[in-house]
């Protein structure tokens, strides 16, 4: 999707590509997305991977393999085993073990291996056990390599026949994709092989994004999905193992050099936004591959992953394969296709279902926010592909990024991503539609992470950073843009960067529990893209440290955005609809009550449990800010109010009395301290034995009815629960525990419900590193079953 502008402003530019431009981004020529893709859900995705990984293990024979598919020995096996342990299973488990121990008796060059599997061999063994596997991933590196073709016309390619056969799209991108896995945890690789590899995938292009197959009668015209998503990974791969000239000037890092775009690949990507489908392998002319979906899939998913996309055209291109794929389940598990090259043998075909399903909905951590018709937004377009590749290994997490155009985004597409990431050199112009949006988004849990692309390179007083800043006091009245100390514990969260480098200032906006917006004043995805092997060896020592200290650093504030907790991708967080309307329609008011212990400090939050209620029980609650003092005549009005504070506070006698009749009377007070304030606890527990001397708080007991689901609200037996802990992974201790909510009751029901433990930051911005408190939707779910406790009928 965000290669369609960019590659315009190229002569490269098609009257193709122009009749996409003028169709629009997501809601394109091709007609309304699919609505069953749209009611996709993680549970849906986890139950089909499960029913298939069930089925697939029980179809392993004792001695490790499954079937074998001529003339691919031990490809099957290969195979099944990857697309298992991608799913999630256990890499110790028998069903494993039992596959390695078969493939570890195969020699690739006695028992004629080829390329395919000998590509999956090497793959599985990276992804099982890397050290243990070594001189294994070795052997079949060393394979792959005297397998490649030298020879020209068929230069940088991989064939069937391993001596030098009419090399295909299919077997080079296998062994392309093996051999960056061996790069990856450190087996080298000639640099002749990847240029080689790269003038191959060039030969193969025949314009207008179209990739070919094979040199031949047959496909010598033919473009196929399934080949031009292997070229677009492939020539990526390519790209990061290359070693290029790094930027570099006077031994440091220079940015906003013209940095070289991949122009096949964004031709390929506006290819597949024209012919995108996920009911065949699409062809521009006849091909005898039109029937291999299940391949064409798992390419797809390459493809989309590594160039950062979320929609082909105006596709969704996991929620349309999953929901594809999920269709052609059958009922054990397995798939199957009547006819294709190899995938009418249901062990192909389940694992490659798999493979699509497991891959394609790892967590999006960042999303590049394209904020511009030109590449102002993605000066260094590589730069956050690299930060990406740098969580991963920090988090040991499999992760992904994504552009988001937000020139035509929505609020609910904005939460797709946990961090929303702004760059850009020259002015900053946005809507008013664009900016309300990026406020909701903020308002309802998300973090923005913004640089100006100034200095190193760059220039100085970048236009960017003037209308930033403006952008920020504009959308963010009521907080500054402010310079972040050192003590800020963006710089301890995952590296201890405190005392940090001056010249990467950070500054910041606090929202309530945390703050949401962090802006640097400097290059730093610059930086990020320097961050490749293919660079490393040829940096300076200068470099090397402005580029590691600009990573840890881009590292430690996702890391605080998140608390290394991002969801599936499927599970986002969305924007409550809730515009319903009904018969006999009753709004309900609900007030918070005003003190002097920071009583709004986290104003989105009481809006946010109201809005989950009113979309969860169907009954309209006014959502608004308004404030209410303890001895106003008019919270008699009000069958209950909220309150909560991140500080001390103390009532007068006049207030305690007031709120002692309203509540013994029919009123109710739902309150809780913001980030489990210790001063605020203090406060109210010694306000409410002031105001019931003869009651005293208790805990609610786990089996009380306010925890059941009887009254149209959740069963709540046993929640989530988070706290900062410095020796935890992530300096977040999760734990599961029966809700720890306190109250006081009076003649027979709860007249007081308190939370010592954090609701509100949960339900502003959901973040787990500042405080001890209950996970998000665990939050929400509390907040529904109190009110509905607070409404009963007496």
């Amino acid at each position: 999707m965000d290669f369609m502008r960019r590659n315009c402003h190229s002569s490269h530019c098609s009257v193709a590509t122009v009749f996409l431009l003028a169709c629009g981004v997501l809601y394109s020529c091709l007609g309304p997305r699919t609505a069953l893709a749209q009611q996709l859900t993680a549970a849906d995705v986890a139950k089909s991977i499960k029913a298939g990984v069930r089925w697939l293990k029980n179809e392993q024979q004792p001695d490790g393999r499954w079937s074998k598919v001529q003339p691919h020995t031990g490809g099957v096996e290969a195979l099944a085993a990857l697309s298992l342990v991608l799913s999630g299973e256990d890499k110790r488990s028998d069903n494993i073990n039992n596959a390695l121990r078969y493939l570890n008796s195969l020699d690739p060059v006695i028992d004629n291996l080829t390329v395919y599997t000998v590509s999956l061999m090497a793959m599985l063994y990276v992804e099982v056990d890397p050290v243990l596997y070594r001189s294994r991933i070795r052997k079949c590196v060393d394979f792959l390599l005297r397998s490649q073709n030298q020879q020209d016309p068929y230069r940088g390619g991989w064939a069937y026949d391993i001596r030098g056969g009419n090399p295909d799209g299919s077997n080079t991108q296998f062994a392309i994709l093996a051999l960056s896995e061996a790069a990856r945890v450190g087996v080298s690789i000639d640099q002749s092989v990847w240029q080689n590899a790269q003038w191959y995938w060039e030969r193969k292009y025949k314009g207008s994004g179209r990739f070919i197959y094979r040199d031949d009668t047959h496909h010598r015209t033919v473009a196929t999905g399934s080949m031009v998503c292997a070229a677009m990974a492939s020539l990526i791969i390519i790209d990061e193992n290359l070693n290029t000239k790094p930027p570099l000037k006077l031994g440091q890092v220079a940015c906003c050099l013209p940095e070289e775009r991949l122009e096949m690949v964004e031709a390929a990507n506006l290819w597949m936004a024209a012919n995108f489908t996920t009911r065949n392998n699409p062809a521009d002319g006849y091909s005898i591959f039109r029937d291999n979906r299940f391949y064409y899939l798992y390419s797809m998913e390459r493809a989309a992953r590594l160039t950062g996309q979320r929609f082909f055209g105006q596709f969704d291109w996991y929620r349309e394969g999953a929901t594809r794929l999920i269709a052609l389940q059958r009922a054990n598990g397995r798939w199957e296709a009547t006819t294709g090259h190899g995938e009418d043998n249901p062990h192909v075909a389940t694992s490659l279902a798999l493979l699509f399903l497991s891959k394609g909905r790892r967590p999006v951590v960042i999303g590049k926010y394209q904020h511009s018709d030109d590449i102002d937004w993605d000066i260094h377009h590589t730069g956050v592909h690299y930060l990406t590749r740098a969580l991963e290994a920090d988090w040991n997490t499999k992760l992904s990024w994504q552009s988001i155009d937000g020139r035509v985004a929505s609020v609910n597409d904005l939460q797709e991503v946990p961090v929303l990431f702004l760059s850009g050199r020259n002015n900053l112009r946005l809507t008013p539609r664009q900016k309300k949006s990026l406020r909701e988004y903020v308002d309802f849990g998300g973090f923005i992470f913004a640089e100006a692309c100034e200095g190193d390179g760059c220039g100085e007083n970048s236009g960017f950073d003037r209308d930033f800043r403006k952008l920020m006091a504009e959308i963010f009245p009521e907080n500054r843009l402010m310079l972040l100390d050192q003590s800020h514990p963006v710089y301890s969260a995952q590296y201890d960067l405190q005392g940090g480098n001056p010249e990467w200032p950070l500054y910041g906006i606090q929202s309530s529990c945390r703050t949401s917006v962090v802006y640097c004043q400097r290059n730093l995805s610059g930086f990020w893209r320097v961050n490749r092997p293919s660079y490393r060896d040829a940096l300076t020592m200068m470099a090397t440290k402005q580029v590691d200290y600009a990573t840890k650093l881009g590292v430690n504030i996702v890391t605080y955005a998140t608390g290394r907790s991002v969801k599936d991708k499927l599970a986002q967080t969305q924007m409550l609809d809730i515009s319903f309307e009904g018969p006999g329609e009753r709004i309900v008011m609900i007030p918070k009550l005003a003190h002097a212990g920071n009583a709004d400090a986290a104003p989105n939050a009481w809006q946010n449990i109201m809005r989950r209620a009113s979309f969860d029980l169907k009954q309209r609650f006014k959502i608004e800010r308004q404030m209410i003092a303890p001895k106003s005549e008019t919270l008699q009005k009000y069958p209950m109010v909220f309150m909560h504070g991140r500080s001390g506070f103390k009532w007068t006698d006049e207030e305690r009395n007031a709120l002692r009749d309203y509540l013994t009377s029919y009123g109710f007070l739902f309150a809780d301290a913001i980030c489990s304030s210790p001063a605020f606890i203090e406060a109210f527990r010694k306000e409410m034995r002031e105001i019931f001397p003869e009651y005293r708080l208790e805990v609610i007991p786990p089996d009380d009815p306010m925890w059941s689901a009887e009254s149209g609200g959740y069963k709540l037996d046993r929640v989530k629960m988070h706290q900062p802990s410095p020796e935890a992974e992530g300096g977040v201790r999760r734990l599961e525990t029966p809700p720890m909510i306190e109250g006081i009751k009076h003649d027979g029901r709860w007249i007081v419900v308190f939370s010592p433990n954090d609701l509100s930051c949960a339900m502003e911005n959901g973040s787990e590193t500042q405080c001890r408190g209950y996970d998000k939707d665990d939050a929400a779910r509390l907040g529904v079953n109190i009110i509905l406790a607070a409404l009963k009928p007496r």
